[in-house]
C-alpha cells in the first residue's frame, strides 16, 4: 500500500522514474514493513497469550503507539532535510529524500489502521506448528534465554560494558584514517568517454588520420555496443582535440572499471596523440574537461605558472592511481611573431592596428573585419569573406610583399615596416582572478581515491611552489566540491540530530530518556566504517547518506527498548526487572526489523546491476551499521538506562531536599 501511494505522490510532485526515486523506492522496501512487523508481532504476542485478537489488537495499539510514531518520525526527521540540502546535492536527493519521507509517513498510517484491523479479523494462533516453525522458534527461545543472561551479566558489570563501548568506538573513529573519500563513487553505468588531443596545429587532415587510428583500437573494445566520435570538441572548438563516447553492453563478465583499463593501455601506444579515459559523469556533461582531480596554478607571470604546472605534472605521474595527468596550457602552437617598429611607422602615418587588420583579413581570412560589407539575398545574410589565394600566403616573404594604407590614403610595404618570426607558443592564454592560470587534470584508476589525489597535490605543491610567494593554487572541479559536499552533509548530520531529539523528547516529555536512545547512533558509526573498510570503499555523498539514514534507521531499536521499560516501570516492576523483560519482549521484533533492512539492502549493496555499483557504499555501510548497533544496542542501551535512571533519582533527591 505504501508503494503504491508513492507512486501516486511522484505523479503529485511530478518526480520521473529515475535513478533517485527508484533508489528512495527499493530503500523503502525495507523501511516500510518495520512499523508492520512491530505491530503485528506484539499483537500476536497478546494472542498467543491467550488473550481475544480484538482486544489484543486494541491493547498492543496503546502500548507500541508512542514507540511506533517516534520510530517513524525519526526516520522522517532524518530525510527531510536531506531533501532540502543547499547547493548541487540538494537538487541530487531533493526527489530521493522526499520520496522515502513520503512513503514512511503512509506506512506509519497503515501500521495504525489497517494492520490492526486486519489483524482484528483474521490473526490466527495454532498450537500445532509444522516443523520449520518449531525448529525456529526453539532458535529463538534459546537466543533470547542467551540474550537476557547477558543483560544479566552486563548489568552487574556496567562500567566494564561502558568502557568497552566506549573503546569500540573510539577505535573505529581511529579507522577513518584509512578510508579514503571521494565525491562519487565509481560507475558501472556502461558509458564512459575517451577525450584525445593531437599537437596543436595539427592540420584538419592529418587530424582526420588520427582519428581513424583511434577508432580502430575504440573499436576492439571489449564488449562494446555503440562508438560516438566527435572532432574539434574542445575549448573554442579545437580542431586538434576530440572524444569518443563508448557504451558497453549489459551482459559482460568484465566492469566498467576493467574495460577502461584495457583500452587505456591499448590507445597509450599511439604516438603524437594524449588520450584520457574517464568515466562519464554523473552530474554535468561531456562537452569539457571532466577528470575528477583538477588543479589550478595561479601567478602574475605566465612563465613561472607553467614551470610549476610542468613540474607538478612530473610529479604527478610518478604516482600510482594516478593516470591521464595534462593541462589546458600546451606551448606547441606553431606562430609567427610579427614585430612592427612603431617610430618608423609612426612617421609614415601608419597606425599598429591597420597593419593588424591587413593581415588578419588577407592572411587569416577574418571576416568580422568585412562585416559592413556583408549583403543581403532573400531575406538571407551573406558574409563576405576576401583573402589572399592559397600560393600567395603561404610564406613568411608573403606577409612583408602586402601593402597598407597610411592616414593619407598612400600605400605602405609592410617590408619595410615589419619583421616576422617563426615561433611556438599557446593557443589560448587562460586566466583566473586577473593571473594567469594553468590547470592540470588527472584521473584516478584501481579505485584510488580522490582524496590519495588531493593530498599528493599537496604535498608536491608545497615543494615547488615558495611560501610567501605570488604564485599559489586552488582546486577546482570533483576535487574543490569535496570539501563543500561533505560540510553541507555534515550540518545535515547535526540538524538530522537535533530534530530526532527534539521529536523524541516531546513524544517522552522528558530531556533524559531520549538521551540513552540517542546513544545508539554511535555505535552504528562503527559498523559503517568497518563495512566500508571491510569492502575497500571509499566514504563518498552516497555513503554519507546511508550514515544519514542510519540515525532514524538505529535509533528505532533503542525506542523499542525504552519505551518497553517505561510501561513496564510504570505497571511497577522494579527497575532490573523491567530491563530485563523489555529486552526479552522486545529482542524478537528488534531483530526481525533489522534482519528485514539488511535483507533489503542485500541487492543495492551487491552492486551487480548496470550502474548499481554507485548506489552500493549506501548499502554497505546501512548493513554494517545496522548489524553492530543492534548488538551493541540491546546490551549498551539497557546498562545506560539503569545508569541515567540513578542519575534521576539522585537529582531528585538533592533537589526535593530544597
Amino acid at each position: 500500500a505504501a508503494i503504491i501511494s508513492a507512486f501516486g505522490f511522484l505523479r503529485l510532485m511530478n518526480f520521473s522514474l529515475n535513478n533517485m526515486t527508484m533508489l528512495g523506492l527499493s530503500l523503502s522496501v525495507g523501511l516500510l514493513i518495520d512499523d508492520a512487523i512491530v505491530v503485528l508481532e506484539n499483537i500476536y504476542r497478546h494472542v498467543e497469550n491467550g488473550e481475544d485478537r480484538m482486544y489484543a489488537s486494541s491493547k498492543s495499539m496503546k502500548e507500541i503507539g508512542i514507540a511506533v510514531m517516534a520510530t517513524t518520525f525519526s526516520i522522517v526527521a532524518v530525510f527531510v532535510p536531506v531533501a532540502f540540502m543547499p547547493g548541487m546535492i540538494g537538487r541530487f536527493f531533493y526527489e530521493f529524500g522526499l520520496t522515502v519521507a513520503f512513503a514512511v509517513l503512509i506506512s506509519l498510517l497503515v501500521s495504525f489502521t489497517l494492520t490492526p484491523m486486519l489483524s482484528s479479523r483474521f490473526i490466527v494462533y495454532k498450537k500445532d506448528h509444522g516443523f520449520l516453525f518449531i525448529f525456529f522458534e526453539n532458535i529463538m527461545k534459546q537466543t533470547t534465554n542467551i540474550y537476557k543472561k547477558v543483560i544479566g551479566w552486563s548489568l552487574d558489570h556496567r562500567s566494564a560494558i561502558i568502557i568497552s563501548a566506549i573503546i569500540i568506538f573510539a577505535f573505529s573513529l581511529y579507522l577513518t584514517k584509512y578510508i579514503g573519500k571521494e565525491m562519487m563513487p565509481p560507475s558501472n553505468s556502461g558509458n564512459f568517454l575517451i577525450y584525445f588531443k593531437a599537437p596543436e596545429g595539427t592540420s584538419v587532415k592529418v587530424m582526420k588520420k588520427y582519428s581513424h587510428a583511434l577508432y580502430k583500437i575504440v573499436k576492439k573494445t571489449p564488449f562494446e555496443k555503440s562508438i560516438f566520435m566527435a572532432t574539434a570538441s574542445g575549448v573554442n572548438g579545437s580542431r586538434y582535440k576530440g572524444l569518443f563516447f563508448v557504451s558497453l553492453k549489459n551482459s559482460r563478465n568484465l566492469n566498467q572499471q576493467q574495460v577502461m583499463k584495457i583500452v587505456r593501455k591499448n590507445l597509450s601506444v599511439t604516438p603524437g596523440v594524449f588520450t584520457q579515459v574517464m568515466d562519464m559523469p554523473v552530474i554535468g556533461g561531456a562537452s569539457s574537461n571532466v577528470s575528477p582531480l583538477q588543479v589550478i596554478i595561479m601567478g602574475p607571470g605566465i612563465k613561472k605558472t607553467i614551470t610549476y604546472s610542468k613540474k607538478l605534472i612530473k610529479d604527478l605521474k610518478k604516482v600510482p592511481g594516478l593516470v591521464d595527468v595534462t593541462s589546458n596550457m600546451q606551448f606547441r602552437q606553431p606562430e609567427l611573431l610579427i614585430h612592427v617598429n612603431r617610430n618608423l611607422a609612426g612617421s609614415l602615418g601608419v597606425s599598429v592596428s591597420s597593419i593588424a587588420e591587413t593581415i588578419d583579413a588577407l592572411i587569416g581570412g577574418d571576416i568580422n573585419i568585412f562585416k559592413d560589407y556583408n549583403f543581403i539575398y532573400k531575406g538571407h545574410t551573406y558574409n563576405q569573406q576576401i583573402r589572399l589565394f592559397g600560393n600567395e600566403r603561404n610564406n613568411i616573404k608573403d606577409i612583408k610583399n602586402l601593402y597598407v594604407a597610411n592616414n593619407m590614403g598612400k600605400l605602405i610595404s609592410l617590408s619595410d615596416l615589419i619583421s616576422v618570426k617563426n615561433t611556438i607558443g599557446p593557443q589560448v592564454i587562460n586566466r583566473r582572478d586577473l593571473e594567469n592560470a594553468v590547470t592540470i587534470y588527472a584521473n584516478m584508476s584501481n579505485h584510488v581515491p580522490l582524496s590519495y589525489g588531493i593530498a599528493k597535490v599537496r604535498q608536491y605543491i608545497s615543494r615547488i611552489i615558495p611560501k610567501k610567494s605570488l604564485y599559489s593554487y586552488q582546486f577546482s572541479g570533483m576535487a574543490s566540491k569535496l570539501n563543500r559536499s561533505f560540510s553541507t552533509m555534515g550540518l545535515t548530520l547535526l540538524l538530522a540530530l537535533i530534530i530526532v531529539y527534539m521529536i523524541l523528547a516531546s513524544l517522552y516529555d522528558s530531556f533524559i530518556d531520549p538521551f540513552v536512545i540517542m546513544v545508539s547512533v554511535p555505535f552504528a558509526l562503527i559498523g559503517a566504517i568497518g563495512g566500508l573498510l571491510l569492502m575497500h570503499k571509499s566514504l563518498s555523498i552516497i555513503a554519507l547518506i546511508g550514515i544519514i539514514l542510519l540515525i532514524g534507521l538505529v535509533v528505532k531499536n533503542a525506542i523499542l527498548l525504552v519505551d518497553f521499560i517505561i510501561l513496564s516501570r510504570e505497571k511497577g516492576l522494579n527497575k532490573h526487572d523491567s530491563i530485563i523483560e523489555a529486552g526479552s519482549i522486545r529482542f524478537r521484533p528488534i531483530l526481525m526489523t533489522t534482519l528485514a533492512m539488511v535483507f533489503g539492502m542485500l541487492p543495492i549493496a551487491t552492486g551487480l546491476g548496470v550502474g548499481s555499483s554507485s548506489r552500493a557504499p549506501m548499502a554497505i555501510d546501512v548493513i554494517g551499521g545496522l548489524l553492530t548497533s543492534m548488538f551493541l544496542t540491546l546490551v549498551v542501551v539497557p546498562v545506560l538506562y539503569s545508569y541515567v535512571d540513578n542519575l534521576k533519582g539522585f537529582l531528585n533527591k538533592v533537589f526535593s531536599k530544597r
